[in-house]
């Protein structure tokens, strides 16, 4: 025979403070292992809950934020590793607004909690609030949430420091200290002025604006510097509360909280250890310990009581009871408990009024009430509970798509000793599901319908509940992630694309200046390559060259293009120019004009070579004079982890050569110079781009850093280096280049083992381009790999270097498979997803399923001919970042190919 209903006995322990959830749960509550741990505090918020404002309105909208569960004791709470947004902290009191909502969203998780100070780890709190805190922070507490409120809706990076200094000069702090844990450093003026914050701005309400919130962390500080509040800043109950008035004056009144003593609910607790013996109920309990009462509060002496016993099954108070109670004297209650339980919620509440004599909330203590009532709870019978979660973790689940067809039976998930006829239902957390539970035949089953209109990750719940007439079981089960609704999309069928490409390759052949194309005849569509997906209206077709108003243009001069209809393609004119590198674009759209218009990616097509009247002999690969144009370029380091980037010159002053490259200043900061791999903390390299983009001017001054070279027969350079009297020559050599329009990107190898690109087009340093430029579904490209030894080698000016390349198949639904080539022996599986960061640039992030299992994040930075140049990083399970550096790229294996195996290669 149970005597204690599990629901009432952990809320019962929870209130008294002398236990509680050592970390709650909820339905997103599964963290996997690395994840970042946040605290909460005022004091630290036991049960208080974590969740991600999405918004960032400030308010916990269940259904569409995250909700990552409830805190401990310490106020922390685990979240998963890489979340990203702005994290907020809900406080909940006992049958408050919040609580009940939550109670309803998911009863299993938030039935009977409620949030505890840990100042008052006797009492509930009698407020419900938000608290927020900046991305990438770890502490929500009043003095984050103030940050917040200055810093607007949608920050910027600047906004975010401006809030951030302006706090701080309020505060008189400095650097981070809003943003660490002022109880555990014992900084007991700033632990004070978050309590004073926090009973502000439930005071304030919407009035809590930034402006508003701004006065009263002025005056708060006012009064933890005052000379005469300093022996209180340590006692919890001196709790002065800040309001600002509507003609904008600051009133301060001073409040002693008002507070449970221990003692005496330790022996209130005591007194009801032994459980009735019947339901009609006639019971006296001392409320005071010697001089000591349940409640005390230094403002007032006279404090009011409100007792209720409260039903944990509907959270409904039992009516009909005769109560009397006297803070200090005693507490009498009779009368009938009905309906018939096996145990009970006593809650005993005090009004707290301050010194003005207003009252300014309530607080409560609650205690388990149990009776002994002979019933055996309903049980889960485990392999039942097995096929369910099989089958409920099975359902495909679709933002804007109707769950049909999904029923199962569920009466036989429960068993009663007693016989009972059970009472069976069931809930989600994802609101838009509509479950029922129906009778089919002798049994019962769950159906399930309804349209999600958001979507969810992985860990929203079903439960259901079985219900005896005494006592209630519940059971959840684990749903999968709500995937993005379909929209229209195009998927290019690259065999398609490689066809229509090879067909003009073949048939424009011999081109020449002045000379007529040939009619070519094309069997291959845009048609055939751009497939429609979801289409909601007619499909048009583009060929073109990027930009305004170049549709039918090519990169060559008097070659056009055109498209119908149909997506049947010509091309048609007389070239007027030599070209070894024409091209122009294909694309599909749907209503491509419109808001809701969808446009596929553009697709570059290569035109053959047009030679000139006398096509010169070609060239081979090497530097020329034509190089040293005296103008501007930029120039960036493969090196590993040390990604350095600077604006360069090739100069030729009446035959004399010069290489340079950043300042002549090496230790200090370099105005033309740059390093994407410094950083304090999370890679930042755009924004280091950002700040070197601006820089203008490096032509004209007198202060870079230049060297002779020679230009030898071979194409290669021997570069004169003089560092502290000591002479040495360095090779340069020429890997790769690609030449268009006048302008040239090169890839050189200096020294043997370093690996160099430069760029004399004026492509802003700080691009980054569309991920699925580059990464899509059927893409093969070939990446490469640079690792130093970790020694500095005199002769080589830095680490040995070595190099390897490997091969990466982008698959259906987001998958990927990673092999090395040259050396082999690594490959591992992986998940692929195209994200956004803080700024809104688009970026790639690849997670390992084996090997490291690492993170690997890609900004695609900048097209390089056969290659392209991308910014990456790694993030380690342990939630390390390395330094960003520049990383190359290719579709091309035979030029990734050629390139690795001149450079030393990597033995394993």
């Amino acid at each position: 025979m149970k005597k204690v209903s599990l629901l009432a006995a952990s809320v019962a322990i929870a209130l008294t403070g002398c236990g509680g959830s050592d970390s709650g749960s909820g339905s997103n509550g599964n963290v996997a292992p690395g994840g970042i741990i946040v605290t909460g505090f005022d004091g630290y918020f036991n049960q208080a809950v974590v969740f991600l404002d999405k918004d960032n309105n400030g308010k916990l909208d269940i259904g569409s934020d995250t909700i990552f569960g409830l805190t401990d004791k310490e106020g922390r709470r685990t979240i998963p590793a890489g979340t990203q947004g702005v994290l907020a902290l809900q406080t909940l009191t006992p049958g408050g607004t919040v609580q009940t909502a939550l109670t309803q969203y998911d009863a299993d998780t938030y039935a009977g909690k409620y949030t505890i100070d840990m100042d008052h780890p006797t009492q509930a709190m009698a407020h419900e609030v938000v608290l927020r805190t900046l991305p990438g922070e770890k502490i929500i507490s009043p003095l984050t949430d103030l940050v917040v409120v200055q810093a607007g809706a949608n920050p910027t990076k600047e906004k975010i420091e401006e809030a951030k200094a302006e706090v701080n000069e309020t505060l008189g702090i400095t650097g981070n200290i809003a943003f660490t844990d002022v109880i555990a450093a014992k900084n007991h003026a700033l632990h004070k002025t978050a309590q004073i914050l926090t009973e502000s701005k439930v005071n304030a309400g919407v009035n809590y604006t930034a402006e508003n919130a701004m006065k009263i962390a002025q005056e708060a500080n006012k009064i933890v510097t005052a000379p005469e509040n300093q022996d209180k800043l340590d006692q919890p109950n001196f709790k002065p509360t800040v309001e600002v008035t509507p003609s904008g004056d600051v009133q301060v009144t001073v409040n002693n909280k008002l507070i449970v003593n221990k003692s005496v609910a330790d022996n209130i607790r005591a007194q009801l250890n032994t459980p009735s013996t019947s339901h009609s109920l006639d019971l006296t309990l001392d409320l005071a310990v010697g001089q000591d009462a349940l409640f005390s509060d230094s403002d007032n002496n006279n404090i009011a009581l409100d007792v209720q016993v409260i039903d944990p099954i509907d959270n409904q108070a039992v009516s009909g009871l005769i109560i009397t109670a006297n803070n200090g004297g005693s507490l009498t209650i009779k009368g009938e408990l009905t309906p018939v339980r096996q145990s009970y919620i006593l809650q005993i509440t005090g009004t707290d009024i301050d010194a003005e004599a207003a009252v300014v909330g309530k607080v409560s203590t609650l205690f388990t009430l149990t009776v002994e009532t002979p019933n055996s709870a309903p049980t889960i019978v485990p392999k039942i509970a097995e096929d369910l979660q099989a089958w409920i973790g099975s359902i495909e689940l679709t933002q804007g798509v109707a769950v049909t067809n999904e029923q199962y039976r569920i009466d036989n998930l429960f068993a009663d000793a007693d016989g009972d006829e059970l009472i069976i239902d069931a809930s989600s957390t994802i609101k838009e599901l509509e479950l029922s539970v129906i009778a089919v035949g002798g049994t019962k089953e769950l159906k399930i319908a309804g349209t999600p209109t958001n979507t969810y990750p992985a860990g929203e719940t079903i439960t259901i509940s079985a219900f005896d007439g005494i006592e209630r079981t519940s059971k959840s089960f684990v749903l999968k992630q709500v995937d993005a609704k379909p929209i229209a999309s195009f998927e290019v069928n690259t065999n398609a694309l490689a066809n229509l490409q090879s067909e003009i390759t073949s048939q424009l052949v011999d081109l020449k200046v002045n000379e007529p194309l040939p009619s070519v005849q094309l069997s291959i569509t845009l048609d055939d390559i751009f497939k429609a997906v979801n289409a909601h209206g007619p499909v048009e077709y583009f060929a073109g060259m990027k930009g305004e108003n170049q549709d039918h243009n090519t990169s060559v001069a008097g070659i056009k293009v055109a498209v119908d209809n149909m997506g049947v393609l010509t091309i048609s004119g007389t070239p007027l120019e030599a070209s070894t590198n024409g091209e122009f674009y294909i694309a599909a759209g749907i209503y491509p004009d419109a808001e809701d218009g969808v446009i596929s990616e553009m697709k570059r097509i290569a035109l053959p070579e047009v030679k000139a009247a006398d096509t010169p002999p070609p060239v081979s690969l090497g530097f020329t004079k034509q190089h040293f144009n005296n103008q501007q370029w930029v120039m960036g380091s493969f090196a590993d982890r040390d990604g350095e980037i600077g604006y360069a010159s090739l100069l030729n002053t009446n035959g004399t050569f010069e290489w340079c490259w950043g300042d002549q200043e090496r230790e200090g900061y370099q105005v033309f110079k740059s390093n994407i791999s410094d950083s304090n903390g999370a890679p930042d390299p755009i924004n280091t781009l950002s700040t070197l983009n601006k820089v203008s001017g490096y032509l004209e001054s007198t202060n870079k850093d230049c060297w002779p070279v020679t230009l030898n027969n071979d194409g290669t350079l021997t570069a004169h280096h003089s560092d502290e009297g000591v002479d040495t020559n360095w090779n340069y050599e020429m890997l790769y280049q690609n030449s268009n329009n006048g302008h040239y990107q090169i890839i050189v190898k200096i020294n043997n083992q370093e690996l160099f690109w430069l760029d004399s087009a004026s492509t802003p340093l700080d691009q980054t381009l569309a991920v699925n430029t580059q990464i899509a579904e059927g893409k093969v490209e070939y990446y490469m790999s640079v690792e130093g030894d970790g020694q500095y080698h005199p002769e080589l000016d830095g680490p040995k270097l070595s190099y390897s390349y490997g091969k990466r198949e982008y698959q259906a639904n987001n998958q990927y498979q990673d092999n090395s080539i040259l050396p082999e022996g690594f490959d591992t599986p992986g998940i692929w997803q195209s994200v956004k960061d803080m700024d809104g640039l688009e970026r790639a992030e690849l997670e390992e399923e084996r090997e490291d299992q690492k993170t690997r994040v890609r900004y695609v930075h900048r097209d390089f001919g056969d290659f392209y140049i991308g910014i990456t990083w790694s993030k380690e399970v342990n939630g390390y970042e390395s330094p960003a550096q520049y990383s190359l790229f290719s579709h091309n294996q035979e030029a990734m190919d050629k390139l690795v195996k001149a450079m030393p290669l990597m033995t394993n």
